[in-house]
C-alpha cells in the first residue's frame, strides 16, 4: 500500500469515527475557506476567535426550532446529557439492524440476473449542425480626454448621507 492509500485510509477512519482531530481539521478548513486564509496559517490564529466564528455562523444559519433544540442541549445537566447520548446510541443500534437487513437484501439481489436488453444504436442519418463561430464587435476606443479620478471613502459616505437625507 502506497503512502497516498495509507493517508486515505487514516482520513476515512478518522472521519468515520468522528475523532476530535478530524473535527478540528474540519473547523480549520472551514475557517480557511470562509475567510480566505491559507490553511497552513489557520492553526497559528487565536483558537477562541476561530471557534467563535465557527459557532456563530452555525447558529446564524439555524431555524428557530433548531436554535431552541441547541439551547436545550447547551443548558442540560450532565445526567440529562448522558440520558440523551444513551437514547441516541439505542436509536443508532436499531438503525444498524435496519442497515443489516438492507445489506442482506442487497446480497440476494446481487445473485439475481436481469434479462438482456437490446442495445440501442445511434441513428446514422442524424446530422449535427455546426454552430457558426461567435463574432463580437470590436470595442470602441476610449477617447484620450477620459480621465480617472480617485476619491476617498469619505466622499461616498457624504454622498450617501445626502441621498438618504433627501428621502
Amino acid at each position: 500500500m502506497d503512502l497516498a492509500e495509507q493517508i486515505k485510509l487514516i482520513a476515512f477512519s478518522e472521519i468515520r469515527n468522528e475523532t476530535s482531530e478530524s473535527r478540528l481539521r474540519h473547523v480549520y478548513r472551514w475557517y480557511s475557506k470562509t475567510f480566505a486564509t491559507p490553511l497552513h496559517l489557520v492553526p497559528s490564529l487565536p483558537f477562541v476567535d476561530i471557534l467563535t466564528a465557527f459557532f456563530e455562523e452555525q447558529f446564524e444559519n439555524m431555524s428557530t426550532e433548531e436554535m431552541e433544540d441547541e439551547r436545550k442541549i447547551l443548558i442540560e445537566t450532565e445526567g440529562q446529557r448522558l440520558a440523551r447520548i444513551v437514547e441516541a446510541e439505542s436509536n443508532r443500534n436499531s438503525d444498524s439492524d435496519f442497515h443489516k437487513a438492507i445489506e442482506e437484501q442487497a446480497k440476494k439481489l446481487e445473485t439475481t440476473t436481469l434479462p438482456k436488453q437490446e442495445t440501442i444504436r445511434p441513428v446514422a442519418s442524424l446530422k449535427i449542425k455546426e454552430l457558426p463561430e461567435a463574432k463580437l464587435p470590436d470595442p470602441e476606443p476610449i477617447p484620450p480626454d477620459v480621465t480617472v479620478k480617485f476619491v476617498d471613502d469619505k466622499f461616498f459616505d457624504d454622498l450617501m448621507e445626502r441621498i438618504d437625507s433627501e428621502d
